[in-house]
């Protein structure tokens, strides 16, 4: 008979091995179903001596499966599936020994919004109303898309040598707001504006001063630290008048994960100005 006990009368023992934890139960390597709930949803989970190794069971507030996934002594292996509430498939992926993994994810529309297959090295995303996001040429090269289309810039990443971004700066300038708010690029917009400053200081300063008196407070507190970086003391009233604002900006998710900060607006003007020897 398989052995069920509550989760959370499992405590973690040693580190398994390779990163993996290990779970006791009564001062001994765990082997059954530990069973438990989190944020609405109920958990099963089998361990053999300590790991997880087994099929995993998620299954939501109404009993309906949400997702089912497989763990060998502490890795995924093979099929993991998930679904939205309504039944609609949220993801599947595919795991093995490397480069065989796969995934392809689904909005809650049941459009699809990543894909990747590390064997035949295809990996793409899309906005959720199918417009393509991102796309990678194998391991090198990638290119980034606004909503309407338009390329945004190309990364290169070589196996030697320095990685270069090439931007397309109307494309940029046009969605600059629309990058700074995606979890995924929105350190490469930071990077944009610090290298248009370097190339056309005029027209970076410009771009910089939308973002400072904009009303994204994330985008603000990068482009505070990017004024300081680069000196650009023209900007100085704008971060003056950013220095009482104590607000620390909500995090954001956007694009395939979130962000958000420590400081507050105001702090980050604050050190900006002190850098550049006003504050």
């Amino acid at each position: 008979m398989v052995r069920r006990v509550p989760e959370s009368e499992l405590e973690e023992s040693d580190p398994h091995g390779d990163r993996i934890v290990g779970m006791e139960w009564q001062g001994a390597p765990f082997t059954g179903i530990a069973v438990g709930s989190h944020a609405g949803v109920s958990i099963e989970t089998p361990y053999l001596d300590g790991c997880v190794h087994g099929r995993c069971l998620v299954h939501d507030a109404r009993g309906t499966l949400a997702r089912d996934y497989t763990m060998q002594h502490g890795r995924f292996i093979g099929d993991d599936r998930a679904w939205w509430p309504d039944g609609t498939m949220r993801w599947h992926r595919v795991r093995g020994p490397h480069p065989a993994y796969r995934e392809r994810r689904w909005n809650e529309a049941g459009v699809l919004v990543a894909e990747r297959d590390d064997t035949e090295g295809v990996n793409r995303s899309w906005y959720d109303d199918g417009t393509l996001r991102l796309e990678k040429a194998g391991d090198e090269v990638s290119r980034s898309y606004a909503r309407d289309g338009r390329l945004l810039f190309t990364r290169h990443q070589p196996p030697s040598g320095p990685d270069t971004t090439t931007f397309d700066d109307d494309a940029m300038v046009l969605h600059l707001f629309e990058v700074l708010v995606d979890a995924d690029f929105w350190h490469v917009a930071v990077g944009y504006l610090g290298d248009l400053a370097k190339r056309d200081r005029p027209r970076g300063i410009e771009q910089l001063r939308r973002v400072l008196t904009g009303t994204n407070g994330l985008a603000k507190i990068d482009a505070a630290r990017c004024v300081a970086n680069l000196r650009l003391v023209e900007l100085v009233p704008e971060l003056t008048a950013l220095a009482s604002d104590d607000t620390i900006p909500a995090k954001e998710r956007a694009g395939g994960g979130t962000r958000g900060s420590a400081v507050s607006i105001g702090q980050a003007a604050r050190e900006a100005l002190a850098l550049l020897g006003r504050g």
